[in-house]
């Protein structure tokens, strides 16, 4: 089994860890301390409301996943290119809005904010498709543990670290601070080569259009690819439903919202960075399809949890606990799932396989967020949760009985056959 030299290994997650972390702080920084740092201001609600349109990237990229996959400088580096130039041009804007008032300027600032969210989202394209080329099958899941904590670190950094700057230090040299970590992450590229895998000559010849078209076409009619997006589905909408109802329900239990924030905002995080970690000994010891059975199977008992709090007690010791689980294992399953997203991923279209696989989750976790305030308006908290647990149980099934080995050394022995 192909394995990475020791030294390889740690720059490389050195790597992934800079990027991975560096690309998820300016999108949570607009999007969650920059409201509380405007509101704070006297900002009105809908003013604070008009940064949601900063996540509209991170749902799309998927539409040009196949341009990154496509066009690049092979001299370089295909996919170190485009890390470089986006994370530069990121950090080149971010160094103008520091020089532009906040409020006077918010308009023209959100629309750059926006650029920078596109180009943050771009970056995580070819990150990923990087990483599918560089990393063997067998190291997979510790590389994607890391990915799960830099997610996580990120937005503490982001949510959390920025919003203390932007309190204590103001708009411009918080804003250039966040500019030099930008460039700063990109340093560890220098050490490491890329491989160089090109889509086929057919698909080159083809209009960009066509090109889109044949990917998704040949994603979608590989073996086993229709259960296992069904799997994404449902693994995903489950915990995305009782997510969203985790602020409404600490409220609606009378926490304040200090007490809110610090649970959902920091000690959440920091657990689902512990989970994140712990996933990479269980998938090396039992597999992609066993860890995937074990955590739905975690998530369905987390969220039964809940009927602890919205039924029998409510001390706050009692409710921490059921929420620190529950983030636990959302760390368990973003390492898990990651790891699956890169083995189903082909080297010459990294960029789009990975993209569209986190895009059928995105849709699956909105769904599930739009529809959980309804759910529980109808049938109260208790069912909610028996709800969202009874679904975790059936992505277990579906993977139990649909989904066959999933180690990435018996599909290729498989695909070959």
């Amino acid at each position: 089994m192909l394995r990475l030299p020791p030294t390889h290994k740690v720059k490389l997650l050195i790597l992934l860890g800079s990027l991975y972390t560096s690309q998820f702080i300016p999108n949570v920084f607009f999007t969650v301390a920059i409201p509380v740092y405007l509101r704070s201001l006297g900002a009105t609600l809908e003013t604070v409301g008009l940064l949601s349109v900063l996540f509209i990237p991170w749902g799309l990229k998927v539409l040009w996943a196949p341009v990154v996959d496509r066009y690049g400088f092979t001299r370089w580096g295909h996919y170190r290119v485009w890390i470089f130039g986006t994370q530069s041009l990121a950090a080149l804007l971010i160094v103008i809005c520091a020089l532009l008032d906040l409020q006077a300027h918010l308009s023209l600032l959100v629309g750059f904010m926006f650029v920078i969210a596109v180009l943050c989202a771009t970056q995580d394209i070819a990150t990923d498709a990087l990483a599918v080329g560089l990393l063997p099958a067998s190291d997979r899941g510790l590389v994607n543990g890391v990915q799960s904590v830099g997610g996580y670190l990120g937005a503490i950094i982001g949510a959390g670290g920025m919003l203390i700057l932007l309190d204590r230090w103001a708009w411009t040299p918080t804003m250039l601070t966040l500019a030099l970590v930008m460039m700063v992450s990109t340093l560890p590229l220098l050490s490491v080569q890329e491989r160089l895998y090109r889509p086929p000559m057919a698909a080159l010849s083809a209009s960009l259009w066509g090109y889109c078209g044949q990917q998704i076409k040949h994603f979608y009619q590989r073996p086993g690819m229709k259960t296992w997006l069904l799997v994404l589905l449902l693994y995903t909408i489950g915990g995305a439903m009782g997510h969203a109802m985790l602020r409404p329900l600490m409220v609606d239990l009378g926490f304040s919202l200090s007490e809110v924030g610090w649970l959902l905002g920091i000690a959440s995080y920091a657990t689902g960075i512990l989970g994140a970690i712990a996933a990479i000994p269980c998938i090396y010891r039992l597999g992609r399809k066993q860890s995937l059975i074990l955590f739905a199977g975690l998530k369905a008992l987390a969220l039964l949890a809940f009927l602890i709090p919205t039924v029998g007690t409510t001390t706050a010791t009692g409710v921490y606990l059921v929420v620190l689980l529950f983030y636990f294992v959302m760390g368990l399953i973003s390492t898990v799932m990651y790891t699956v997203f890169m083995d189903k991923s082909e080297h010459s279209v990294a960029g789009f396989n990975y993209s569209f696989q986190t895009s059928v989750t995105l849709f699956s976790e909105i769904s599930g967020a739009a529809i959980s305030g309804f759910l529980v308006t109808a049938i109260g908290y208790p069912f909610f949760f028996i709800l969202c647990s009874g679904v975790s149980l059936l992505s277990l099934v579906v993977i139990r009985q649909g989904i066959g080995n999933m180690e990435p050394m018996v599909q290729a022995k498989l695909s070959s056959l």
